[in-house]
């Protein structure tokens, strides 16, 4: 058997020798870019939680998102404010606490039942509505609302229950409420770029172009070092 010596291909002449090597640097070409895709998979979980993390951390200095507020005076007219951030919401006697619940403790009234009143908001008029639960029954809007009875909220309506006497005040609720911190920059980088033609940004930059687009943000954002911080480590 007689091994040949050379490859004719498209009318050239090459020999084993140079076919071999540049199958091996094709070899070679691909073994590399399959390693780059496996580094590349690896990378991005990693990165992914790192994202995760600088969002939880920007989240956490924001003032939680609520359905409404109740603000007014309780006890011996002692200022009281207290975010709706869950619903139902349950309104009634304890001791008061700033944290975020389901339930809204009006102090330790005699007159206010452990379970008062809950408010809940009503898929079938589209509006928030408020059960009276307390069996010394409570005002609301200057009405009397006895126990079981509901009536219909909307913004602005004083509440009676007790000594306790506060405005239900509905949630206005900004574009930027609602946004992540990377979608946040990234609306500021477009609004630059569309606006002022800019296509880099220092982070003083992005946070004044944030804080330009969306004014009276700063105190949704967590204050505008906090923004700032964020943008820096992104």
């Amino acid at each position: 058997m007689k091994l040949e010596t050379s490859c004719t291909d498209a009318g050239m002449t090459l020999s084993w020798e140079d076919v071999l090597k540049d199958m091996n640097k094709m070899v070679a070409g691909a073994y590399t870019l399959a390693n780059l895709h496996a580094i590349h998979s690896m990378q991005a979980p990693g990165l992914e939680e790192r994202k995760k993390a600088l969002e939880k951390k920007f989240v956490e200095k924001r003032p939680p998102l609520a359905y409404a507020k109740l603000s007014g005076r309780i006890l011996d007219d002692t200022p009281f404010e207290k975010l709706v951030t869950h619903l139902p919401a349950e309104l009634g006697r304890g001791p008061i606490t700033t944290t975020p619940d389901h339930r809204i403790a009006l102090g330790e009234q005699k007159a206010i039942s452990r379970l008062h009143a809950r408010i809940q908001w009503s898929q079938t008029d589209s509006c928030f509505e408020l059960q009276c639960l307390g069996k010394n029954g409570m005002f609301a809007n200057g009405k009397f609302v006895t126990k079981n009875q509901t009536v219909k909220l909307s913004s602005k309506v004083p509440l009676k229950i007790g000594n306790a006497r506060v405005y239900f005040l509905c949630a206005i609720r900004s574009t930027i409420s609602t946004m992540s911190g990377y979608k946040i920059i990234q609306k500021a980088f477009e609004k630059a770029k569309y606006h002022k033609g800019l296509t880099s940004m220092t982070a003083d930059q992005v946070c004044d172009q944030i804080l330009e687009s969306y004014p009276k943000s700063e105190h949704e954002l967590g204050g505008k070092e906090h923004l700032r911080t964020f943008i820096t480590y992104v």
